[in-house]
Order: C-alpha cells, then structure tokens, then sequence
C-alpha cells in the first residue's frame, strides 16, 4: 500500500478484504520515507463515531435536568427569603 503524504489516517480495504482503518505517523523514521502503519477494525475505531446519538435527545436530556433542577432552586429560594424575613423581623 503506498501513502500518499507522511502522517495521517485512511479506511483502506486489507488483503482479506476487510475494511480497515490505518493510521501511520508523520517521519517515524527520520530521513527516510519509512513509516509503520497501524491496522484497526473499522467499528472499532470510528463505530462509537457513528452510532452516537442524536442531537435530539441530546435536547431532551437538558430539558429534564432543566425541570428536575427548577423546584430545587424554587425551594432553595423560599427557604432563603424565609430566613430573611425571619431575621429581619428579629432585628426590628
């Protein structure tokens, strides 16, 4: 397999004919056109990549914590000007 530039990665098709993802560093070899490629299973390194999930749910989580996080900081609220009132109603 020849590479066209020094460094970087391709999905290239092995001799059994599995697809594959290479990687090779820039230079491995100083002063020589030499570098060791490194073969990777396709799902294994880009197949979290694609099945990540969609922005959309993505969405809907931060929603929930947006409505699970409200009543919290509503009561923290409550609470606090409650203790206020208290304390100034203890001072007057």
């Amino acid at each position: 397999m020849r590479f066209r530039n020094l460094g970087g990665f391709g999905i290239f098709r092995d001799y059994r004919g599995i697809i594959r993802v290479f990687w090779w560093p820039a230079g491995l070899f100083a002063g020589t056109e030499w570098v060791t490629p490194t073969k990777v299973d396709y799902d294994e390194a880009l197949g979290a990549a694609e099945s990540a999930p969609d922005p959309a749910s993505d969405v809907i989580l931060l929603l929930a914590i947006a409505l699970a996080c409200g009543p919290i900081v509503a009561a923290w609220r409550h609470g606090a000007s409650s203790r206020a009132a208290e304390i100034r109603s203890n001072l007057a």
